[in-house]
């Protein structure tokens, strides 16, 4: 064998070597994404769960009967506090894709409450089936986070 075979055989082994590293490097880089993306889901996943505890804790507040309101209880003051919360969680855009079960459980708790503000004079809407809803959306996002973790 000449020099410059020797030479060429040596240049190849390398770019061989060097391609094998920069495949290996990629695929660690793609590893990363992936749980990044992963932990920013569980990140606003777990945002949401705190709006949709205070939001449950404030429609827990809201009288089954409207014509039996505790004195000094205001109905549209209570109400004027839930919705930001509502604003929030379904502004996130975590809840699509896999998670629009979850936005579609928020926005028919949403919808509850809205014919329960509407219809303040018949009380048709228990403020107990609204806490419902948002209790399953609770209970979805928690296995949701669950499985993010790899725990399940």
């Amino acid at each position: 064998m000449t020099a410059d075979s020797i030479i060429t055989i040596l240049g190849a082994m390398i770019t061989i070597a060097g391609a094998l590293f920069t495949l290996d490097q990629a695929r660690k880089a793609k590893d990363y994404s992936d749980q990044i993306k992963v932990d920013v889901e569980k990140v606003s996943l777990m945002r949401i769960t705190e709006s949709l505890y205070r939001c449950q804790e404030e429609v827990r507040k809201l009288p089954r009967d409207q014509t039996n309101v505790p004195r000094g209880f205001k109905i549209k003051d209570a109400l004027e506090r839930i919705w930001p919360h509502f604003d929030h969680i379904l502004s996130s855009h975590v809840l699509s894709g896999n998670n629009a079960a979850i936005r579609q459980k928020v926005m028919d708790a949403q919808g509850l409450l809205r014919t329960y503000e509407i219809n303040s004079t018949q009380p048709a809407i228990d403020p107990f089936d609204v806490q419902c809803l948002i209790q399953e959306s609770l209970s979805e996002i928690n296995s949701k986070v669950y499985k993010l973790d790899g725990k399940a």
